[in-house]
């Protein structure tokens, strides 16, 4: 799963080095559909996508149920071994929080473990909004019940307040 900018989802050649056949577009405009690519396997020329439907005036519920369309999206890249390309303007905010909420929803686990995991791993910027933090901060909690082996979980839940602290001095 990647997360990057409209330049690159308009990039063909980079979508087929990288094996992308699935889009998750959050610009909420259809992608100019630019083929730059003279490869001979066309699977990557004409990827999948997707345009999830909310905007900034969503309520939270609006975005939550939006997700579970995003993951089911994933799910099915996924089930076909296919890499994702999750877009926006800047590669960052929404895109990282959509990536986000679906390794919260998959793997489980809670949205401070994600993001360092993302930030000291992999070695991932992570910048995400006030804003979309409150909405990953919901989509937990629906996660939790769920499963609620998540929020009981006191190693998981001491080892979020760690991740916090050090989230703060980043």
């Amino acid at each position: 799963m990647f997360c990057g900018t409209l330049e690159a989802a308009a990039d063909a050649r980079w979508l087929c080095e990288n094996k992308i056949s699935y889009l998750i577009n959050l610009t909420g405009v259809s992608r100019i559909k630019i083929r730059s690519c003279s490869c001979a396997d066309t699977l990557y020329h004409s990827p999948i996508e997707y345009i999830p439907k909310f905007n900034s005036d969503s309520t939270y519920k609006e975005i939550t149920t939006e997700f579970h369309k995003i993951n089911d999206f994933i799910q099915e890249a996924r089930s076909k071994n296919a890499c994702i390309l999750i877009f926006n303007n800047d590669g960052y905010d929404l895109c990282q929080a959509i990536a986000i909420q679906y390794m919260m929803d998959y793997y489980g686990g809670l949205m401070l473990h994600h993001i360092s995991s993302l930030q000291m791993k992999v070695k991932v910027k992570v910048k995400i909004s006030p804003e979309y933090l409150e909405v990953l901060s919901f989509w937990e909690k629906e996660i939790e019940k769920k499963n609620p082996r998540i929020s009981n979980n006191k190693s998981l839940r001491s080892f979020s307040f760690k991740i916090n602290r050090k989230l703060a001095q980043i």
